[in-house]
């Protein structure tokens, strides 16, 4: 045994390390600071959130979390607020301009989302907060599979410009009936 430390093995240094949002915190931004290093919570892409956090052994650590509803500025992005009868779902956003009768038998129009069948039913009501748009599930696509949507807009140039993006939406759990409008897209003329 040694009676003094720094003598018989060289200096001895204490490790520290703090967190400014106390641990892993998803929706909180924070950051990680130790002698070993530092790092600040980072969303990786949309969808994924790089955490900083200090592990046991007084280092920053990081886990990978891909977020339930996005993630943007060094945080996932909270579950929307949606309104009674509706539950929130992320999906990719699409827009099309195409004329005609949809596949519920409703001429398109403003409002008008295609969408898959198995996860949104026609019928349904949707709304795009953070985009402040509002509509029905009025028409589905072959190229619509799954979580996405397929925005109609009245002029090609908007639904080019719109692109691809995700998008968190509210949409309605019992879904209403189409009335038939339409059978052919000579009669939406």
């Amino acid at each position: 045994s040694c009676p003094i430390t720094s003598v018989c093995c060289g200096p001895t240094s204490t490790s520290t390390c703090s967190d400014s949002d106390g641990g892993v915190s998803y929706l909180t931004k924070g950051s990680c600071s130790s002698n070993s290093g530092s790092g600040t919570d980072v969303c990786l892409d949309v969808n994924a959130l790089r955490e900083y956090y200090c592990t046991t052994d007084k280092k920053c650590g990081y886990t990978t979390k891909v977020c339930d509803y996005g993630c943007s500025s060094g945080t996932c992005k909270p579950k929307p607020s949606c309104p009674r009868g509706y539950i929130a779902m992320r999906v990719e956003a699409t827009a099309y301009c195409l004329q005609g009768c949809t596949a519920g038998l409703q001429c398109v129009h403003s409002g008008t989302f295609a969408v898959d069948p198995a996860v949104i039913k026609l019928g349904c009501s949707i709304t795009i907060p953070e985009l402040g748009m509002s509509g029905r599930a009025e028409d589905t696509g072959p190229a619509i599979s799954g979580k996405e949507i397929d925005i109609w807009m009245s002029s090609c140039t908007s639904a080019t410009n719109f692109g691809r993006k995700w998008v968190n939406i509210c949409t309605q759990q019992t879904c209403s009936a189409l009335t038939k409008q339409c059978t052919t897209n000579s009669d939406c003329a």
